[in-house]
Parts: C-alpha cells; sequence; structure tokens
C-alpha cells in the first residue's frame, strides 16, 4: 500500500512538476524534430534519448515485472515502445510513450483526489470528546477514549467511536455510512457509529470499538486499498 494514515488523516500520492517532467521532455523533443531543429546528422536521436529518458519509469517498472515473472500494463508498453524502435518507427514509439505518461498522470491525479475524500470523511470526527466521570464530565482528546467509556454526545455533535446508546433518545443522521436517506430514532440500547451525526437531543453512548476497529474506519481502509489497487495484465 503507498499511502498512510497519520494524526487521523489519509496520506495518498501527489502529483506535482516531477510528474510532468518526463512529459514535457517527450513533447519538446517532438516538437524539435518535427521542425527538423534537432542534430542534422542523426534527427532521430534527440527524440530516442527523449523517449530513454522521459520513459525511464517505463522501463524500470518493465524490468521488476520481468524480474518477478509477470507481465504488467509497463512491460507491455515497453514491448510495444521496444517494437516500434528496432524497426526504426521512432515517432510512433514517441507517441506511445506519451499517451501512456499522460495516462500516469490523469490516474496520479484521480488517485490522490480519492485520498482527499478520505481525509475528509476522518475530519468528521470530533477533536475533543465528553467522558461521563465521577468528578464533573471533562473533555478529553479523541485518542485517549477507551473502550468502555460513556460519551456524552450533544445534539450537533458527532460520535467519536462505535457504541451502544446507554441513556437518552434522539434522531441520528447515517447517511454518510449507510446511505440511509432519513434520521434513525436512537433511544437506550441502540447501535451508533462513529462519524454519524447526532441531531436533536443528548446522548449517553458506551464505547465498544474506536480507532481502527470503527466502521468508519474499516470503509476508510477498504475505499483506500479500492484506490491504490492495481490489476496486472497476466
Amino acid at each position: 500500500m503507498i499511502s498512510a494514515v497519520t494524526d487521523g488523516h489519509v496520506k495518498g500520492p501527489s502529483a506535482t512538476a516531477v510528474n510532468l517532467f518526463p512529459l514535457a521532455a517527450l513533447g519538446g523533443a517532438g516538437a524539435l524534430a518535427w521542425l527538423r531543429l534537432g542534430p542534422s546528422a542523426h534527427p532521430a536521436l534527440l527524440p530516442m534519448l527523449a523517449i530513454v529518458g522521459g520513459g525511464a519509469s517505463i522501463w524500470k517498472d518493465a524490468i521488476r515485472d520481468v524480474t518477478s515473472f509477470r507481465i504488467g500494463i509497463s512491460g507491455s508498453i515497453a514491448i510495444a515502445v521496444a517494437s516500434e524502435l528496432a524497426i526504426g518507427d521512432v515517432p510512433s514509439a514517441l507517441v506511445i510513450t506519451s499517451i501512456f505518461l499522460c495516462t500516469s498522470i490523469l490516474d496520479t491525479w484521480a488517485t490522490a483526489r480519492g485520498f482527499r475524500r478520505l481525509s475528509h470523511l476522518l475530519d468528521l470526527l470530533p477533536v475533543e470528546v465528553r467522558i461521563v466521570a465521577t468528578a464533573g464530565v471533562p473533555l478529553i482528546p479523541l485518542g485517549s477514549v477507551q473502550v468502555g467509556d460513556v460519551a456524552i454526545v450533544l445534539g450537533g455533535g458527532r460520535f467519536p467511536a462505535d457504541g451502544i446508546v446507554v441513556s437518552g433518545h434522539s434522531l441520528v443522521d447515517e447517511s454518510m455510512l449507510t446511505g440511509q436517506p432519513t434520521p434513525l430514532v436512537k433511544g437506550p440500547g441502540a447501535r451508533v457509529l462513529a462519524g454519524t451525526l447526532n441531531q436533536s437531543r443528548a446522548l449517553e453512548v458506551r464505547v465498544e470499538r474506536i480507532g481502527r476497529h470503527t466502521a468508519l474506519r474499516q470503509i476508510v481502509d477498504t475505499l483506500e486499498q479500492e484506490c491504490v489497487a492495481r490489476a496486472p495484465i497476466e
């Protein structure tokens, strides 16, 4: 997995200028070759250097595929490019490499966008939690909540963990997790989920699952795996 969760935020890949440099090199080399501004003795030299250098990630992944005895997308692209170079069709090799780099950049942007959405889901959790204690009702950091604690969630607040209602009645909006379009009435014995919204009255909830064990985190982890999954071409 190429990402991590740090301080409650999902960290994914980012698309930077470094991702665009190989594509810019290929485009520049192609333009110079088309305008006949490259070396006159070897007009194909500049495009070939751009293919080898700009497509370095393709060759690296292709070598990794070969050593692991499988053919992935990079391996297939490398074979296609090498075949075009072998028959002297440098423009076609340049086009294939450029298209692959374009799709890689778009994929990186799409994946980064997915990770930002996952991070937004985790941002729904409260930073501090009201816990029923023998002396008063102190506020403690979310990371200090333990299984068995009884948390007080006021109307308009979000539940810090999965648990069971022990006191109170209220409407709870679970649409962001379950897709349930209308709020549900929750009372003693009802189960509530981390990140869902308590819409009306205060509820006391006995904490049953925290952190990575909550339904919210399991959903985020599943979506995270879907974002970074890559199925090799067999």
